[in-house]
């Protein structure tokens, strides 16, 4: 699949309407198959700003199957332009406090030898030069995050929640981009600022 660059979806409801079924010819979702289709709670994709656990609607899970006792969902990942950062796929037990990966915060860092090479050089400043600074980029980046949109998945076993996200992803890529256009195939990435030699 080729990328493009990332475009506006003009807001998380607009893109909530294009996935869910209600505009047929605007569905972005058509071109999936059957199978694809069926674990898709097409009346259940909801979206929500801010990454915060509060405002996930555990709602829409209810009456779902799960696959080991977990609750299976694609997520989209929106930025303050409106413009799809990532498309990913968790899972979370719906009897403790964790939603899953999309809440993590993205986090930037140094490998092994890089962050011995920034301590050999920055020496007793590296706490205010580097840690400081990394610090700062992450809460730039996590400031960017605007919400997101979920889809739950009513799937009984997990042999099928990877396709799924494959699918959903291509899909919403083809026609919006996305920051990072390949995620959905290889799984959520940590930033690294420097390359293991």
């Amino acid at each position: 699949m080729t990328s493009q660059p990332a475009k506006s979806i003009a807001s998380m409801s607009a893109l909530v309407t294009q996935l869910n079924m209600s505009e047929p010819k605007n569905w972005l979702l058509a071109d999936l198959p059957a199978e694809a289709q069926a674990y898709i709670a097409h009346d259940r994709i909801f979206w929500f700003e801010g990454l915060d656990k509060g405002n996930f609607d555990l709602d829409q899970f209810k009456d779902l199957h799960t696959a080991n006792g977990e609750y299976h969902y694609v997520w989209i990942e929106v930025g303050q332009d409106d413009k799809i950062i990532v498309v990913g796929r968790t899972k979370f037990d719906p009897q403790t406090s964790d939603r899953g990966d999309l809440f993590r915060s993205y986090r930037v860092h140094l490998d092994k030898s890089g962050d011995e090479i920034a301590r050999l050089q920055y020496g007793d400043d590296y706490d205010a030069e580097v840690t400081d600074l990394f610090e700062a980029i992450e809460t730039k980046i996590n400031a960017y995050v605007k919400g997101a949109v979920v889809i739950p998945l009513d799937v009984a076993t997990t042999a099928d929640v990877h396709q799924l996200e494959s699918e959903i992803g291509d899909a919403v890529v083809s026609k919006y981009g996305a920051l990072n256009p390949n995620s959905h195939h290889i799984g959520r990435e940590t930033i690294v600022v420097a390359d293991e030699a």
